[in-house]
């Protein structure tokens, strides 16, 4: 069934005679009138006076999705970022522990977050790799941005009193040679402490000088949170800053914990 409607005529000066007000007013019932009279038609074929749902529309693949958001379960969502990569199983050999605790260190984790306008979130797939082999342990990051960081963190087996650590390593790439060490007691309960490398003699006094710092004071509480003590740590995380955009390396060759 067809239903013609009449058409919507332009906007009308009321006749001579009539009020504006009184025609403004004729106006709006008529109106309220003509869309009962459209509504009971709609009813009388078939219509409905509610609106149908919309169904949301699924994904089937994550080519569908936008934004970097991956299709699971035919809905697209945000992907978790990845887990931490391992370091290798010769990570701890870099750590010279104290007298008091000679097998300190447990295991190294490799990982990274974005810059401060970044909320400094989790962005380990800026992580490009780790390996250790005896003596040395290497994290390969690749940055988007400045002030990112790429860090290295050791598992020690127990809390450790530490006035002193002594650091022997470099970096590669798009890094500052402005370091930083966080000790970590807990979560978000730490001290992190900031260091320069520069080259100095090796650590056995034989070779080349290499680059490091042997004066890395962890007993001061300027830069502690969560109600954290100076010097207890059971972590050592080290980090590297970004530049700006492009591949960086933090290698690591010895930690003496004093």
């Amino acid at each position: 069934m067809k239903i013609e409607l009449p058409q919507l005529s332009p906007h009308r000066e009321p006749p001579s005679g009539v009020p504006r007000d009184g025609f403004e007013s004729m106006a709006r019932r008529a109106s309220r009138a003509g869309s009962s009279v459209l509504l009971a038609l709609l009813l009388a074929c078939g219509g409905s006076s509610e609106e149908e749902p919309i169904e949301p529309e699924g994904c089937a693949s994550d080519a569908e999705c936008v934004g970097g958001q991956q299709c699971v379960d035919a809905a697209c969502v945000a992907p978790s970022p990845p887990s931490s990569a391992s370091a290798g199983v010769f990570a701890c050999t870099v750590i010279d522990c104290p007298a008091s605790q000679p097998d300190c260190c447990v295991a190294a984790e490799v990982t990274a977050t974005g810059n401060e306008s970044q909320g400094y979130v989790i962005r380990n797939e800026m992580v490009q790799g780790a390996h250790s082999f005896p003596g040395e342990v290497r994290a390969n990051f690749s940055f988007d941005a400045a002030d990112q960081q790429g860090w290295v963190t050791f598992q020690l087996g127990a809390e450790l009193d530490l006035e002193r650590i002594d650091f022997t390593g470099r970096v590669l790439g798009e890094a500052d040679h402005f370091l930083s060490v966080n000790t970590n007691s807990d979560a978000d309960v730490g001290c992190a402490f900031g260091f320069e490398l520069e080259l100095r003699p090796p650590p056995t006094g034989q070779g080349p000088f290499v680059f490091g710092n042997d004066n890395i004071s962890v007993d001061d509480n300027d830069f502690c949170y969560g109600g954290a003590r100076p010097g207890r740590a059971r972590q050592l995380a080290f980090a590297i800053f970004s530049l700006g955009p492009g591949d960086a390396s933090l290698i690591i060759t010895n930690i003496v914990l004093r």
